[in-house]
């Protein structure tokens, strides 16, 4: 009996996508406008494609013989086919460049967030300002691509004190109070786990452990933003008919759901009556330097207007832009380069290139995340996959980057 690879990208992007369909007619919550035929052939389109693309690629690896299904029983396995001391020299220089910036930081926000907002009380305090516009991007793929370097070192290695600077560096988000932070660590650990892991009945009760306490955790941040005795903000949603549970469980399940219906919604209202600009500037504008961006008027680029069904949510998935520029046809043929990008890693990090595994990381937060915004062209992503790159010359030197 064959079984189920969870990281392979073509499954985890259906499994996303199909809960995302299921959850959203649901109707959990008040501001759910209803899926329309549009959204359906949108999502169901790619989901198809990203399938088919998987096994055509995994056919042709297998007919040219180039495909390594690796076993990790050891470190002394890995060792012969990796430079493993010069990938800790690579890592040490960004651990380097990283904690520098991240003083720099701090001393320019003359603070931590987590300390002013629940120490000091400062609830007026914008700490979503906290950082060098660009370079906090840059830094934050330097937090990502360590977290993950050191846990695939001890998955390798099973060397404890990798362990103990994942559990050390998770705690670097939540001093940020940023639950995508916190998301984003988790979802690149979680990807190097099933590379690694061979999924069993006890595996996938660890798993769902750590994704109970991960939402309690996004829930708990969530409703200690603002001064104590507030009404939930996740109460203004729920339906009458669903309240009564809600009470009960932790609102970190409410905020859950609602981040992963309301971007599908926004894509419902907005999907039949956007007219395309037929060029990149929606799809690529995450990608210009937010120092730049925050001085241009990007509104109406696609000449009409995206609207939002609740304010307060203002993402519509990875399909927004792609939508805006260049409509739905136009959309599954991007969504399917990126899909085809994205199996290239993964094969290569199934061939154990290690800068190819902390570069699909990447991808694979992007997949996961698919649902609610656009991490692929996300200059986090990028600078991400350009360290996956950079590590793999270093390693392999002119042997294929990717």
């Amino acid at each position: 009996m064959l079984t189920p690879d969870f990281a392979n990208p073509a499954m985890i992007y259906s499994l996303i996508w199909v809960i995302t369909l299921i959850l959203y007619a649901s109707e959990i919550t008040s501001n759910i406008a209803g899926l329309n035929q549009s959204t359906f052939i949108l999502v169901s389109s790619t989901i198809i494609t990203f399938i088919f693309l998987y096994y055509a690629y995994y056919i042709y690896t297998i007919s040219r013989r180039n495909y390594l299904i690796f076993q990790f029983n050891s470190f002394e396995k890995t060792n012969k086919v990796l430079e493993i001391e010069k990938y800790i020299k690579v890592v040490n220089i960004i651990y380097k460049f990283w904690i520098f910036g991240s003083l720099v930081e701090i001393l320019l926000f003359k603070g931590i967030p987590l300390i002013s907002v629940v120490v000091f009380r400062q609830f007026n305090l914008n700490y979503s300002a906290f950082g060098i516009p660009t370079i906090h991007g840059l830094l934050n793929a330097c937090y990502f691509t360590l977290i993950s370097s050191y846990y695939l070192l001890y998955v390798t290695s099973k060397d404890k004190k990798y362990l103990k600077k994942v559990l050390i560096m998770l705690l670097w988000p939540i001093l940020l109070m940023t639950r995508a932070m916190i998301l984003w660590s988790i979802i690149e650990i979680f990807c190097i786990y099933l590379i690694f892991t061979k999924i069993s009945l006890k595996s996938i009760f660890k798993v769902l452990v750590v994704f109970i306490v991960l939402i309690v955790l996004f829930g708990l941040i969530g409703d200690n933003r603002g001064e104590v005795g507030e009404v939930k903000f996740t109460d203004n949603f729920v339906r009458e008919e669903y309240k009564f549970v809600a009470d009960k469980i932790p609102s970190g399940f409410i905020w859950v759901y609602l981040y992963a219906t309301t971007p599908l919604n926004n894509i419902v209202v907005n999907i039949d009556q956007l007219k395309p600009s037929y060029n990149f500037s929606n799809t690529l504008i995450t990608l210009v330097p937010s120092f730049i961006r925050d001085n241009i008027t990007f509104s109406n680029i696609s000449g009409s207007e995206f609207y939002l069904y609740e304010e307060a949510f203002n993402v519509s998935s990875y399909f927004k832009g792609f939508l805006a520029d260049f409509g739905i046809l136009g959309t599954i043929i991007l969504a399917s380069v990126l899909q085809l990008i994205s199996i290239d890693f993964y094969f290569s990090a199934k061939k154990f290139k290690i800068g190819s595994i902390i570069a699909y990381a990447a991808m694979f937060n992007a997949l996961m995340m698919s649902g609610f915004y656009d991490f692929f062209f996300s200059l986090v992503t990028v600078f991400q996959i350009l360290f996956g790159i950079i590590i793999n010359y270093s390693l392999y030197k002119f042997k294929k980057y990717v």
